[in-house]
């Protein structure tokens, strides 16, 4: 087994905990080429969690890796981790059909790295800035050029280093809020990217060839970028070196506080109560709540808010809110910063007993 895992280059990949995002032209060829890859060289991750939020459709069939009848209408999650367990049955392989605001900050936690493989700048920022980031948890991001042409682009993002928005301009946060194409309460057409599943495959292959140097290697490279165009034969690496104007503020969130009560019955006195007891002199509180979460009455637009603005709806179960078991909730007590962690009875002993 020692040397067949030499000769394959694959036992940095060994008990491995990967989240893929986006399993659409890129993601759907990933996880395809990831399994077969693990099931040559015998090596066993040791998780791997794929979050999607829409479902294949016949069009899916030109460019993404779904070509079978019985996939139609499926969601993606669902459908790649019925072909990641025929190809390694043993692999466990965990699934949410969500977007990337809904899905729990706690689902990205225990997770060492993350690929992104998704179809906007808002997307990406939810991914790595909001997401894996906080967490210290290395991105590989992939992306494909939609307007026909076979150019690639892979950024390896590791916390510590340059960020995904250290090379963004005023261009790209105008755009952050453009709509991404699969939109699951179908408010636009569905549109597919023009990318061709070849293109998809090449850039995914090098996602992986990224991710096994950062695993092998630890994160002393940094961050960096490929682009490509195969059309062209062309191949461009380089550094991607930290903006000092960026607007990202690049913090990891490595303080965790135990809500000290099951979410199930817990309320937002209970979050204001664990701030208050692990930043007890800081004086004034700022808690972060989900993108999204606050955007109604009677909070607001806004996602950072003081302990006094949530005192009047104190008594509010965190469920109704609605938040999730495995949510979290950030803290920021003068230079401090911390997550509270909205887990059940068990998890809440379990970080206790840390």
């Amino acid at each position: 087994m020692t040397d067949r895992l030499k000769v394959a280059g694959a036992e940095c990949w060994a008990g491995k905990r990967l989240l893929v995002a986006g399993l659409g032209n890129i993601g759907s060829a990933l996880v395809l080429q990831l399994a077969r890859m693990l099931a040559e060289a015998g090596v066993e991750l040791g998780l791997l969690r794929l979050i999607d939020r829409s479902s294949v459709a016949a069009r899916h069939a030109v460019n993404q890796a779904y070509d079978r009848a019985d996939e139609v209408g499926r969601p993606k999650t669902l459908a790649a981790a019925e072909r990641v367990r025929a190809i390694c049955p043993r692999v466990a392989v965990e699934t949410l059909v969500a977007d990337l605001d809904q899905a729990p900050l706690g689902w990205f936690e225990d997770i060492d790295l993350c690929f992104g493989c998704l179809d906007s700048l808002q997307a990406r920022q939810t991914l790595v800035s909001e997401r894996a980031w906080r967490l210290n948890v290395p991105v590989v991001d992939g992306g494909v050029d939609g307007g026909g042409e076979l150019i690639g682009r892979v950024q390896t993002v590791v916390p510590g280093g340059a960020c995904l928005e250290c090379v963004w301009g005023v261009a790209h946060y105008r755009q952050i809020a453009r709509e991404t194409p699969c939109h699951p309460l179908g408010r636009r057409p569905p549109q597919s990217t023009a990318a061709p599943l070849l293109l998809g495959e090449a850039v995914a292959g090098a996602m992986l060839a990224e991710a096994a140097a950062l695993l092998a290697a630890g994160p002393a490279g940094g961050s960096r970028e490929i682009v490509f165009d195969l059309a062209n034969g062309r191949r461009l690496e380089s550094r991607i070196r930290r903006a000092a104007g960026c607007r990202y503020d690049h913090a990891v969130v490595q303080r965790r506080i135990p809500l000290g009560r099951s979410f199930g019955i817990a309320t937002l006195a209970d979050v204001i109560a664990a701030a208050e007891r692990e930043f007890a002199a800081a004086g004034d509180l700022q808690f972060e709540f989900p993108r999204g979460l606050l955007d109604r009455p009677p909070f607001g637009p806004r996602r950072w808010l003081r302990a006094g603005d949530l005192l009047a709806n104190s008594d509010r179960g965190l469920a109704e809110l609605p938040l999730a078991p495995l949510d979290r909730i950030r803290i920021r007590g003068g230079e401090r910063d911390a997550f509270v962690v909205l887990d059940d009875a068990r998890a809440i002993a379990e970080e206790l007993r840390r």
